[in-house]
């Protein structure tokens, strides 16, 4: 929009446009930067997360390959994660498993297999295992609400 205005005002002086369009992008640029600038150990910590986000189910995703697919140390993963979202990118992965598991349970018919292939365990006694130490109810215990399952604090 300021562009526009400038250009308007500049229409009958048509050799200062490029030169006012050029300083004006500047401007903008300059004022965008600010905002939304991003360090290099941020931009991977978010393109680590977002590849997380997306692909969260799938069994081969563990922090090893994530460092492999973005190009940088796994500690140097676990630095920028602690820094900017206070956890490590295991268990951000374990957490989205565990949520996406937790909805699969509650609101779909899948058998507990089929819900343990579909958040990334190849095994079931292991998604059964994981999700048991993390939620203190078995798998089925949290789909039959059965409150008499023993829990942990």
């Amino acid at each position: 929009d300021r562009i526009r205005k400038r250009y308007a005002e500049q229409r009958n002086v048509p050799s200062l446009f490029p030169a006012t369009a050029a300083m004006e992008l500047f401007s903008l640029h300059e004022e965008y930067g600010r905002k939304e600038r991003r360090s290099a150990g941020e931009e991977y910590a978010v393109f680590a997360r977002t590849y997380i986000d997306a692909n969260h189910f799938r069994s081969e995703l563990s922090v090893r390959a994530l460092c492999e697919k973005i190009g940088i140390s796994q500690p140097y993963l676990y630095l920028l994660f602690r820094e900017h979202f206070g956890t490590s990118p295991k268990e951000y992965i374990d957490t989205a498993r565990e949520n996406h598991a937790r909805s699969l349970l509650l609101c779909s018919s899948l058998s507990v297999a089929e819900v343990a292939a579909a958040c990334g365990f190849s095994d079931p006694f292991a998604f059964s295992v994981f999700f048991k130490r993390r939620t203190g109810l078995s798998p089925r215990h949290f789909r039959t609400g059965d409150k008499g399952a023993p829990q942990t604090p």
